[in-house]
């Protein structure tokens, strides 16, 4: 593009990621972090969630074994919570303004009334069969469970190049939920930090 349009100056794209907290059970109802944390994802285009797909005895896990689907779902339910309660909220003056006749607020309704039931049953909204046009109608709601989402699993050093079972689940769960997956390991990402910069260089096309 740059050289067609002649561009006389080029700006490269850029991604920022925001590093938030973990999240616990409750938070859609103020535990942990509460709602700090889900007002950060809020603000985000897009969700990466690292999943935890190794073992280690030294490493404790909070729910006291590594079953990535579970942490997953530990996950996805507070925030379709989160986003039931917008939505509920959102019906009651919705339902208000379709009286009016008004076409716009009727077809967001319907949305809402469709999305009700979905997050309810802890399903996220990005797999509710909702139009282009119900989505335009929402998307001011910025909700949780309607952003793009990409399951990083975290393995060990070893499993890097082929994965394991726990990536295999993710990745059979991220394709019903229509999410992506990648594969990374923290372990290596560390190792590389501590190396010097001229050899850690040579490994990023590998491991970056």
């Amino acid at each position: 593009m740059a050289k067609i349009g002649s561009s006389q100056q080029i700006v490269a794209t850029r991604i920022e990621f925001v590093d938030i907290a973990g999240l616990v059970k409750g938070a859609s109802q103020g535990e942990g972090l509460g709602n700090q944390f889900l007002g950060n994802i809020r603000t985000c285009d897009a969700v990466v969630h690292v999943v935890r797909c190794f073992d280690d005895p030294d490493i404790h896990h909070v729910e006291g074994a590594v079953d990535p689907l579970r942490d997953i779902g530990i996950i996805g339910l507070e925030l379709a919570l989160a986003d039931l309660a917008q939505v509920e909220r959102r019906l009651e003056r919705a339902r208000k303004g379709s009286k009016g006749g008004n076409a716009d607020t009727k077809v967001e309704l319907d949305a809402l009334e469709q999305l009700q039931p979905w997050l309810d049953g802890g399903q996220p909204a990005r797999t509710c069969a909702l139009n282009d046009e119900a989505k335009g109608a929402i998307a001011h709601l910025q909700l949780l469970t309607m952003k793009p989402t990409i399951y990083a699993t975290n393995v060990a050093e070893g499993d890097l190049a082929t994965g394991n079972a726990w990536v295999e689940s993710v990745k059979a769960l991220a394709a019903q939920e229509g999410a992506e997956t990648v594969v990374v390991s923290a372990q290596v990402e560390s190792e590389l930090v501590d190396l010097p910069e001229a050899i850690a260089r040579n490994f990023w096309p590998v491991w970056g």
